[in-house]
């Protein structure tokens, strides 16, 4: 089932001269001028990474203040637009970008869109702040984002029982995956691309059993992890799931698909890491690592949660209220798991 978001006609409760007909618009070129404008809009919103249901809701509001009918459905990254009234001849349909997370970016945006819902701009007025959002400067620098990845290796093997070692062997395996990251996004065959995913988890596996022999004792289980969670697809599947839950079925299930392959291909990348080590007769022995202290369990939240701020390129000045809640948070979680057990808490 796929689900769309109607403007104007039956759907909105009017007909289509009241609700977007061939008058609306503000004349013979104002709907052309309102279309190019929805689908820059969506455009934008795709590519700051809003799911499908979020860009329909927005188109919608936009479409209806702008008394254009009509009916929008994205599906897969296409955009269908119907005109209610008859006032283009067909279905126009629009390829949106793939994007990633932008929060930065994407409020950026929220901001034009409500103050064109309250009047305070027009289209033209509109699509020149759009454009200005697209070549403002990013939040975080190129140091913050390089420092995000061993960062975040770092805070998360804290976070998942690792000690001092853990956190200095997730440390070096994302900054290594960082380089690795850095070489692959610069190759133009997608199907190349593609071995990014199982490289990465190659490496980690290797870097981490290596870690293991160098630096005992040391958890490689969690090394491995935390080395990885910049790779973790969570978001993808966080959106997928809300999306088939609203009725975007085949927009939701490609994306869960694609999430679960990536999955899939880092886990074969992790078992190849293992083989690597055995024909380097490189073994690791179990070990439980000891709980770490207060104030090196206060560091892994406070950089994961910093390396997940400049991720999603969260607004600078907004990381006291995300890191509020990540402590919030990490104290029910841990708090829980000494009291109730890991399983009961989780």
């Amino acid at each position: 089932m796929m689900t769309g978001t109607e403007i104007g006609g039956r759907g909105a409760g009017g007909s289509p001269d009241e609700m977007g007909g061939p008058a609306a618009g503000a004349g013979g070129g104002g709907w052309q001028r309102s279309f190019e404008f929805l689908v820059e809009l969506a455009n934008c919103l795709t590519e700051y990474g809003a799911a499908v249901y979020e860009i329909e809701a927005v188109l919608a509001k936009v479409a209806r203040h702008l008394q254009v009918g009509g009916s929008f459905l994205i599906h897969n990254q296409a955009l269908f637009i119907t005109p209610a009234g008859g006032t283009m001849p067909k279905t126009s349909v629009s390829l949106l970008p793939s994007g990633s997370p932008n929060i930065s970016k994407m409020e950026a945006v929220g901001d034009v869109v409500h103050s064109l819902l309250a009047g305070e701009i027009d289209i033209s007025q509109s699509r020149e702040r759009l454009r200005a959002v697209a070549v403002e400067p990013e939040a975080y620098g190129p140091i913050s984002d390089y420092a995000s990845w061993p960062l975040m290796g770092a805070g998360f093997a804290i976070y998942f029982g690792g000690a001092v070692n853990e956190c200095i062997v997730g440390a070096l395996i994302s900054a290594t995956l960082f380089k690795i990251n850095q070489y692959f996004s610069r190759v133009n065959d997608p199907e190349r691309r593609r071995m990014f995913e199982p490289v990465a988890a190659a490496t980690a596996s290797f870097l981490a059993i290596a870690g293991a022999v160098v630096f005992p004792p040391l958890s490689v289980a969690i090394a491995v992890s935390a080395g990885l969670m910049m790779l973790m697809p969570g978001l993808a599947l966080t959106k997928a799931l809300n999306e088939i839950a609203l009725g975007h079925t085949v927009t939701g299930m490609s994306r869960f698909l694609n999430a679960l392959t990536i999955l899939l291909l880092m886990a074969s990348g992790v078992f190849l890491g293992t083989k690597l080590d055995q024909m380097f007769h490189l073994t690791a022995a179990d070990y439980e690592p000891v709980e770490a202290g207060f104030g090196l369990l206060l560091f892994g939240v406070v950089v994961a949660t910093y390396s997940c701020c400049v991720y999603a390129k969260v607004r600078q000045r907004h990381f006291p209220y995300v890191l509020a809640v990540a402590m919030v948070m990490s104290a029910v979680i841990i708090g829980g798991s000494k009291t109730l057990g890991p399983s009961l808490s989780t």
